[in-house]
């Protein structure tokens, strides 16, 4: 959901990674909803990555997440997401947004179910981004990551998590419950 508090309409520029820009006009009266495509849709999921094992996570990725942005006026985007069992949400405002040092809003979880995970995904908002992830428990099996060759520290977590991102350039880990332990709490960025 994309909306504004200007009483004028104002122009948002919606632009999926790797796709096709589309320019919406949302007011404090009239919203926008974006239906963003899953995973069993026709076309290409924008937001969708398998925890399986199958290389598409740890990684920098070119190809999933928005860049949503208007130069006329204040926007606040809103990300629903549902399924079967849960729910969730996520607020963006704008440059109010921008930083250099978040917390993580994920939980412990020691489900032994190996199904059940917990993600962050992090985007670029600049060129040359380094992007920092770090206290995470040592016993936390991330997806798509060899956690022997991250290695531990001191603390019994593994060490520092450090990539670099360009603009509109994504990094997603995923942490599956059956290793129990705390997901990445950390997440700083030199930009």
């Amino acid at each position: 959901y994309i909306s504004t508090p200007s009483i004028s309409d104002i122009n948002v520029l919606i632009t999926p990674i790797g796709g096709i820009s589309k320019v919406v006009t949302v007011s404090n009266s009239n919203p926008y909803e974006y239906q963003i495509q899953g995973l069993n849709g026709p076309g290409t999921s924008q937001v969708t990555l398998l925890g399986n094992d199958s290389n598409q996570t740890a990684q920098v990725r070119d190809d999933r997440g928005f860049i949503i942005e208007s130069g006329e006026g204040q926007i606040y985007v809103a990300l629903r997401v549902m399924n079967s069992v849960h729910a969730g949400a996520l607020v963006s405002k704008g440059d109010s947004a921008l930083g250099t040092q978040f917390k993580t809003g994920a939980f412990t979880n020691y489900n032994s179910d190996g199904t059940m995970s917990t993600f962050v995904s992090i985007m670029a908002t600049e060129d040359g981004t380094q992007l920092t992830i770090n206290n995470i428990d040592e016993n936390v099996d991330i997806v798509d990551l060899d956690e022997v060759s991250l290695g531990t520290n001191a603390n019994n977590k593994l060490n520092d998590i450090i990539v670099n991102l360009n603009r509109g350039e994504t990094y997603t880990i995923i942490a599956l419950g059956a290793g129990g332990g705390d997901v990445p709490s950390g997440v700083e960025y030199n930009s």
